[in-house]
C-alpha cells in the first residue's frame, strides 16, 4: 500500500477560534473522564493500558501530529516539543511523566495553539491537523470511559434523560440489495473530515437481506445463557469456544445472578436486569455464538451501510446515501444516546427520531454495533500521510464496529464512520443486531 502524497482530507477550513474551541473541549473531555479514576489507580493497568498512559499517549500523539507538522507550517521553533511515547510492552514507562507533568503539557499545547491560530486565519491544512487531534482525543476518551466501567468506578456526571421513549420495534426489515456504493467517494473529501479507510466509491453489488430493526436486548441474550449456550461448543466457532474456556466464562462478564435474580453491572451500579435495554460488553465471539444458537447471522458492515444511509424506493435501495439513518440534518440531542446524553445505555426504543429510512432504531448511539465483517481497506486504498498507522494497524486483525455508542463524541459519527476491535474484546460499549440467514 503506498502512502499518499497529498491529504486525502477536506480542503476546507474552520475558523480559528472554532478549531481552538474543539481542542480545548476534547482535551478537557478526556480529562475529566481520567480524574474519575483514583490516584492508585493512575499507573495500575486494568484491562488495557494504565490511564496515565493513556493520558502520555495523548500528549505524544499532539506533539508529533499536531505540533510538528504545523511546526514545518510557521509554529515558532520555541514551541516545538520533544515526543513522549512508549509501546504496549513497556506500559511501566507512563511513570516518567506523572499527571501534573501531563496536565501542563496538555496546557502548553493548548496555549500554543492558542497562540498559533491566533495569529492567521486558519487554512484548511490548519483545520485537518486539529481535527485530526480533536478525534484521537474524542476516540481515547471512549477506550478510557471503558477501563472506567470494567473498574466499576463512577462515571462524570452526565445529564440523565430520555428522547422519546418507546417498546422494542420487533421483527425485521426486508431490503431488496441492489448496486450500493461503497464508502465515501473521493469527490466527497472536499466536504467533511472522513479517515482514509471509509474512502472508496467503488460500486458494489448488494443481495438482498433481512435485518432486524433493533439490537438484541438483555432479556433476548439471557434467553441464550439460560439455554446453556456458553456451554454448547456447536453454537461457538473453533477461535471462539477456544477463547471462552481460556477466560472461564460462563456468562456475560457484567451479568451476576443473584438469589435466582439477575442483575447488570454498569459502571459503579448495579441494576436489575434492564430487560429492554441492549446488550453490551459483548465480544465478537459471543454475539456469532448468540446468532448461530438463533438461527441467524450477523449482518455484514456493506448491509449495516446500506440499512442505514439508503432509503426504499421503486427500484429498491436509492443510490443516493445519508451522513445519518435520519437523514443529512446535523445530529441533535434528540437524534441518539451520543456524547454522554445519559450515563450509560437506553432502551432500544428510546429515540425514535434517529430512525433509519428504512424503520431500524438506533443504528447511531446507544451501542456500537458488531458485523460479520473483518476489518480489510476498501478497494483503490491510500494511506493518508495525516496518520499512516491508524488504519493500516486494524487490518486484517479487527472485526468492523458500527455506529457508536453512549461514549461516542457525536462529532465522529456517521453512517460511512468504521470501527475495528478485536473479536475477544469484551470493554468496549458494542452490541449487534442480526440478519436471518
Amino acid at each position: 500500500m503506498e502512502i499518499s502524497k497529498e491529504f486525502s482530507l477536506p480542503h476546507f477550513c474552520y475558523s480559528s477560534s472554532v478549531l481552538k474551541g474543539c481542542l480545548e473541549n476534547a482535551n478537557n473531555f478526556i480529562l475529566d473522564i481520567f480524574q474519575c479514576f483514583p490516584e492508585s489507580l493512575w499507573d495500575a493497568p486494568t484491562i488495557g493500558p494504565c490511564p496515565l498512559w493513556l493520558l502520555n499517549n495523548l500528549v505524544y500523539y499532539q506533539e508529533e501530529y499536531l505540533m510538528r507538522p504545523l511546526g514545518e507550517l510557521g509554529l515558532a521553533p520555541q514551541y516545538a516539543y520533544n515526543r513522549y511515547h512508549n509501546s504496549l510492552a513497556d506500559i511501566h514507562r507512563q511513570k516518567e511523566m506523572d499527571f501534573a507533568q501531563t496536565r501542563h503539557r496538555l496546557n502548553s499545547i493548548s496555549l500554543c495553539m492558542d497562540h498559533y491560530l491566533s495569529s492567521k486565519e486558519a487554512d484548511y491544512k490548519d483545520t485537518i491537523h486539529v481535527l485530526n487531534a480533536v478525534f484521537f482525543a474524542d476516540r481515547l476518551s471512549e477506550e478510557l470511559a471503558t477501563y472506567l466501567n470494567f473498574a466499576r468506578l463512577a462515571p462524570p456526571e452526565k445529564s440523565v434523560a430520555d428522547y422519546g421513549i418507546g417498546g422494542k420495534p420487533l421483527g425485521d426489515v426486508q431490503i431488496p440489495g441492489g448496486k450500493f456504493i461503497l464508502g465515501v467517494p473521493r469527490e466527497d473529501l472536499t466536504q467533511a473530515f472522513y479517515y482514509d479507510n471509509e474512502v472508496s466509491g467503488a460500486a458494489v453489488l448488494v443481495k438482498p437481506f433481512s435485518i432486524s430493526k433493533a439490537v438484541v436486548t438483555n432479556a433476548e441474550y439471557l434467553e441464550f445463557v439460560l439455554a446453556g449456550g456458553y456451554l454448547r461448543a456447536d453454537y461457538w466457532s473453533y477461535e471462539g469456544f477456544k477463547w471462552l474456556l481460556q477466560q472461564d466464562i460462563k456468562r456475560p462478564t457484567h451479568f451476576a445472578n443473584i438469589d435466582g435474580q439477575w442483575y447488570e453491572k454498569f459502571f459503579n451500579e448495579v441494576y436489575k436486569l434492564r430487560e429492554n435495554h441492549p446488550i453490551v460488553n459483548i465480544s465478537w465471539y459471543e454475539a456469532a455464538a448468540y446468532c448461530q444458537w438463533r438461527k441467524r447471522r450477523l449482518p455484514t458492515e456493506i448491509e449495516w451501510e446500506m440499512a442505514a444511509a439508503t432509503a426504499p424506493n421503486a427500484d429498491g435501495p436509492s443510490l443516493h446515501k445519508t451522513k445519518f439513518p435520519w437523514g443529512d440534518t446535523p445530529l441533535k440531542q434528540f437524534h441518539s444516546n451520543l456524547s454522554w446524553v445519559n450515563t450509560g445505555t437506553m432502551g432500544v426504543g428510546n429515540f425514535p427520531k434517529s430512525d433509519s429510512a428504512w424503520g431500524l432504531a438506533q443504528m447511531i448511539g446507544n451501542v456500537w454495533e458488531w458485523t460479520a465483517s473483518t476489518f480489510y481497506p476498501y478497494p483503490g486504498f491510500t494511506i493518508d500521510r495525516l496518520d499512516p498507522d491508524y488504519s493500516t494497524q486494524m487490518f486484517s486483525q479487527h472485526k468492523v464496529a458500527r455506529g457508536g455508542s453512549f461514549a461516542t463524541r457525536s462529532r465522529l459519527m456517521r453512517n460511512t464512520y468504521r470501527h475495528g476491535l478485536r473479536p475477544d474484546q469484551l470493554q468496549a460499549f458494542v452490541g449487534f443486531r442480526t440478519c436471518q440467514q
